[in-house]
C-alpha cells in the first residue's frame, strides 16, 4: 500500500481507482474487438477448434480462483498486527481476485477476436459482469475482515486514520 495513504477515504479512493481502471480497460478492449470483428470478413476468422474448450475452462477456473484463493488466504489477515498491514494485505487479495477474472476475460476476448464465435464473447461478457459485481466497498471489507472495534470504527469513518504513527 502507498505509504502516503493515511485516511480510510484515501484507501478506498485508491482501491476504487485500481478497480475502475481494470474494468474500464476490459470494456474498452471488448468494444474494440467487437468493432474490429464487425468489419472483418467472416471467411478470415480462424476455426473455433481448441478455443471452444479453452475459453469455458479458463472462465470457470478464473471464477473459481477468484472465489477460493481470497477465501483461503483471508484468514492470514488476522496475523497482521495493525490496520495498515491488514488493509495492504486485503488490497493485494482483491488485486489477485480481479486479475484472475481479467485474465479469463482476456483469454475469452482474444479467442472471440480470432474466431468471431459469439459464444466466446459471451464468456468474456460474463466474466466482465462478474468483475463489475466485485466492486470494493467499506461494507464488503468489514464483512470480509474480522476487525476489533477501534479498527472497525476507523474504517466506517471516512476521515479515520489508518496509521496513527
Amino acid at each position: 500500500m502507498n505509504p502516503q495513504v493515511k485516511k480510510t477515504q484515501d484507501y478506498f479512493i485508491m482501491l476504487n481507482l485500481i478497480y475502475f481502471a481494470l474494468v474500464a480497460g476490459l470494456i474498452i478492449f471488448m468494444a474494440v474487438i467487437v468493432i474490429l470483428n464487425s468489419r472483418q470478413d467472416p471467411d478470415n476468422f480462424q476455426p473455433v477448434g481448441v478455443f471452444i474448450y479453452l475459453v469455458p475452462v479458463s472462465s470457470f477456473l478464473a471464477i473459481l480462483g477468484s472465489i477460493y484463493i481470497p477465501k483461503y488466504k483471508l484468514p492470514d489477515i488476522n496475523n497482521k498486527k495493525d490496520l495498515k498491514e491488514k488493509l495492504s494485505y486485503y488490497q493485494s487479495l482483491l488485486i489477485i481476485k480481479w486479475a484472475l477474472l481479467e485474465g479469463g476475460a482476456i483469454i475469452a476476448l482474444v479467442s472471440f477476436m480470432l474466431t468471431g464465435y459469439f459464444m466466446l464473447g459471451g464468456f468474456a461478457l460474463l466474466l466482465i459482469l462478474y468483475l463489475i459485481l466485485q466492486k470494493p466497498s467499506r461494507y464488503k471489507l468489514l464483512q470480509d475482515i474480522n476487525l476489533n472495534d477501534d479498527d472497525r470504527n476507523r474504517i466506517i469513518d471516512s476521515n479515520g486514520i489508518i496509521d496513527p504513527s
